[in-house]
């Protein structure tokens, strides 16, 4: 994703991972997405398959990739 299927505009907050990309629409979003992929224990009680982290790729989800796309975040951060 590369654009706001909405507005047409330039993601900003976007970067490459693995074979996919990486991407927030702006520094909240971003944070949330901190917080989600740093989270040791992720509950999934009272969620639906309507709530925004069900709608993530799945490459945001896995454990294995934890480190790696808190990393990537920082960098992210750091671009703001």
């Amino acid at each position: 994703m590369s654009a706001n299927g909405y507005f047409g505009a330039e993601l900003w907050l976007r970067a490459p991972f693995k074979n996919e990309v990486f991407w927030a629409f702006n520094f909240e979003h971003l944070l949330y997405l901190e917080s989600y992929i740093s989270a040791n224990l992720r509950e999934h009680k009272d969620r639906s398959h309507y709530t925004l982290l069900e709608k993530l790729p799945k490459f945001y989800h896995l454990a294995k990739n934890r480190e790696a796309l808190l990393k990537l975040i920082e960098k992210l951060k750091n671009k703001i």
